[in-house]
């Protein structure tokens, strides 16, 4: 997910606004901006927060996710297969 964007789907917000980063890359991303850059909406991504698979965290009343959790979704995710 090096800055591409799908045709079609949302433009991913840069993960400078409002990412909290460590280095080069980004620890906690803003709640928003996690949806958009896996692609969903708000019902979808609590639904993600809710049963584990994004870890949420709080920073006073902001909600941000943990980049680490955004990657295992990721690589969980089941790849698709080429017709032959």
């Amino acid at each position: 997910m090096s800055g591409e964007h799908v045709a079609g789907g949302p433009k991913p917000p840069a993960l400078t606004a409002g990412a909290v980063a460590l280095g080069d890359d980004p620890t906690l991303v803003p709640r928003k901006a996690a949806f958009a850059l896996l692609g969903i909406g708000a019902t979808k991504g609590h639904e993600l927060i809710n049963t584990g698979q994004l870890d949420a965290r709080k920073i006073g009343d902001k909600t941000v996710i943990t980049m680490a959790s955004i990657r295992r979704y990721v690589a969980g995710l089941p790849r698709v297969r080429e017709a032959a």
